[in-house]
């Protein structure tokens, strides 16, 4: 009886664990082709950003939250990518976190040396305008504002990758 009890606590909280893991194991989400959904985030250095404010620039928007070991793995090739394309204002290189504070993101980007400015969001308000079903997440969109390319928590891609998707957009 113990046994089961322990049991059931332990599958009760599997998902919290899995940054991967949702209810949906299908995304149904925005897709390549798509326009970029309407939104409004505010940024740690207090710029508001918004699908108006993409139209004309090439977009890489990342959802993430620190505690997904997938993600963790994938920042780290978006800040290289923010850093190479710095220099360029038409490029726009930002990440949306999944249910997270910006007490923990701030705490994390400073212990791993991470630039890209993010958005803290208690919940998955601006998530669900995407996907459906896991993390990391990354879109890139075009000009004007169509998703030339996304990425699930699958198929993350590498620096090269991302970086050859953005050069065929310049």
């Amino acid at each position: 009886m113990r046994l089961t009890k322990i049991f059931s606590v332990a599958v009760s909280i599997l998902p919290l664990v899995s940054c991967v893991t949702d209810s949906d194991p299908v995304n149904s989400g925005v897709a390549v082709g798509d326009s970029l959904p309407h939104f409004a985030v505010t940024l740690n250095n207090g710029h508001t950003l918004a699908t108006d404010s993409l139209k004309g620039k090439i977009s890489v928007i990342t959802f993430f939250n620190t505690s997904c070991q997938d993600c963790r793995k994938e920042l780290p090739e978006i800040d290289k990518l923010r850093e190479a394309y710095s220099a360029n204002p038409d490029i726009v290189t930002f990440a949306i976190a999944r249910n997270e504070s910006a007490e923990s993101i701030a705490a994390y980007w400073s212990a791993n040396n991470l630039h890209i400015p993010w958005s803290a969001q208690p919940d998955n308000a601006v998530y669900s305008l995407f996907a459906t079903v896991g993390i990391p997440r990354i879109y890139i969109s075009d000009r004007q504002g169509i998703i030339v390319a996304a990425y699930g928590d699958t198929d993350s891609p590498s620096f090269a990758s991302l970086s050859l998707k953005i050069e065929s957009l310049l």
